[in-house]
């Protein structure tokens, strides 16, 4: 299922996908996040990229809330090899109340990115805060349906920043500027978030203090949480969850901090197929060699890297990073996510944690457990 380094490619398709590739980051911060496209002409007419976020250009976006219905997952998993989990179902308000606002990075002199945040409907007041982080060249937008789910199933707050794509960007969501500040966001009163979330919301706010780091592909350097560790605000820190994420060496020495006093769960959906966006399997390799104290690893069968994109991916990432997510794989990201939060947040153990090689079924997908350490 894991494979060695990616081919080298040689077609306009290939070009593309080579610079998409986080082997080739270096490049990419030289030339310019597009510069390969720029050529491209008709062959990329039917199939523009989505612009890149910048948002020192960006005002505020629309700050009333509207209400979503109809989001559903389970609220746990079975780590049995024959018996599929629950069906999913709604919890008991069964809506998340959505709100857009946007949210200075401590530190930068009023710089704002564009950001949404869901906020579960129900009659419990939430129990947890949940940073949610997308791709490079990616949206918020891309992760929305995972995240209504997340905040609906685990009776959480969503957070999901635009980040920029630009190498040029002083915020780019590949450079350490970025990691830092997202680890400001939470260390002291968190008044960035608040003030961000009261806008959103159009009233005010009181924010969980155990959080939980999300993050997919490229972000997953930024959820590694090295940085909260060296501010010492690790401690409300419950869990990290990786969605296909790269592995580079800030992503590896940022896990090797969660240990000892600081150790929390980090919890792994990888890909099933292998693409240059997920360094052709080799960052999924990377990733579990260097785990820390807590944590588990699960492959879904025939997964994609777009996996927790779900419904909300676009031709652009299906032609680069495909293939295109299946239903069944989508739902099962959340569900297995859903009841890795929960339990993260409720000290339950109803999530996967079996032993590496089992099988699972979740509704109508199959689990495949990586490797487990500490958890089980």
């Amino acid at each position: 299922m894991l494979t060695g380094p990616p081919p080298k490619f040689h077609g306009t398709r290939d070009i593309l996908r080579e610079e998409y590739g986080m082997r080739y980051r270096r490049y990419i911060e030289r030339m310019g996040a597009w510069a390969v496209a720029l050529g491209m002409g008709v062959a990329l007419a039917s199939c523009p990229p989505p612009a890149l976020a910048d948002p020192t250009e960006q005002g505020p976006s629309d700050t009333h809330s509207s209400s979503t219905t109809g989001t559903t997952a389970t609220e746990n998993t079975s780590t049995s090899t024959t018996t599929e989990p629950t069906s999913p179902r709604s919890p008991s308000a069964g809506s998340t109340v959505i709100g857009r606002s946007t949210l200075v990075l401590p530190g930068s002199n009023g710089y704002a990115v564009n950001t949404t945040w869901y906020f579960p409907n129900h009659d419990e007041a939430p129990i947890g805060l949940i940073f949610m982080q997308h791709g490079w060249t990616r949206t918020d937008t891309n992760l929305s349906a995972l995240a209504q789910q997340l905040a609906d199933q685990t009776n959480s707050i969503v957070v999901s920043p635009t980040v920029s794509s630009n190498p040029s960007d002083r915020y780019y969501i590949l450079n350490d500027p970025i990691n830092r500040a997202v680890a400001a966001l939470f260390v002291g009163d968190r008044s960035e978030l608040t003030a961000s979330a009261a806008a959103a919301a159009g009233h005010p706010v009181s924010l969980p203090q155990h959080f939980v780091l999300a993050a997919h592909s490229a972000a997953g350097t930024l959820a590694t949480a090295g940085y909260l560790v060296d501010a010492g605000a690790a401690s409300n820190l419950k869990a990290v969850i990786l969605f296909d994420s790269v592995a580079d060496g800030d992503a590896t020495t940022g896990m090797a901090k969660l240990a000892g006093a600081n150790a929390v769960p980090v919890m792994l959906i990888a890909a099933d197929v292998p693409v240059t966006c997920n360094d052709g399997g080799a960052a999924t390799n990377t990733t579990i060699n260097s785990a820390p104290d807590k944590f588990v690893a699960i492959m879904l069968d025939h997964g994609s890297h777009l996996d927790a994109e779900g419904a909300n991916t676009d031709s652009l990432a299906t032609w680069v990073c495909g293939p295109a997510p299946t239903p069944q794989n989508a739902a099962a990201v959340q569900i297995i996510s859903a009841a890795w939060i929960n339990d993260a947040f409720t000290g339950s153990h109803t999530g996967i944690y079996a032993p590496a090689g089992t099988v699972i079924a979740v509704d109508g997908a199959t689990a495949r457990v990586l490797a487990v350490k500490g958890l089980n």
